[in-house]
């Protein structure tokens, strides 16, 4: 299935929210029902015009992007790009922290 077949953004569809293609249904809407703890099925009966496999596709990609983003170090060596954003307001003793454990992995493997 072919990412447009999945979602799609459209400045002009629910304020360019991204969105279940061929739907008015934002990703996130999905999203939040599965944090609460919802069923798939149960969201799919709500939202009818969002297909099963839009659904599951959409889980698939998400998966993969966070194991593109992770790699293959363990998830506690990795440090993960943030938005812009998030590193304006990042505290700077986080970055200090962050190249001293840096640091230590170049001395431990030096050594």
């Amino acid at each position: 299935m072919r990412i447009q077949d999945i979602v799609s953004r459209d400045p002009e569809v629910m304020s360019g929210a991204l969105v279940f293609a061929g739907t008015r249904v934002p990703v996130r809407i999905l999203t939040q029902h599965l944090e609460a703890g919802d069923p798939l099925g149960e969201f799919l009966e709500g939202f009818p015009t969002v297909t099963r496999r839009q659904a599951k596709e959409y889980l698939r990609l998400a998966e993969r992007l966070i194991e593109y983003q992770v790699g293959e170090e363990p998830v506690e060596e990795r440090v993960v790009p943030v938005g812009e954003k998030d590193r304006r307001e990042r505290a700077p003793e986080h970055d200090a922290s962050s190249r001293g454990m840096k640091e230590e992995k170049e001395h431990a493997r030096a050594a």
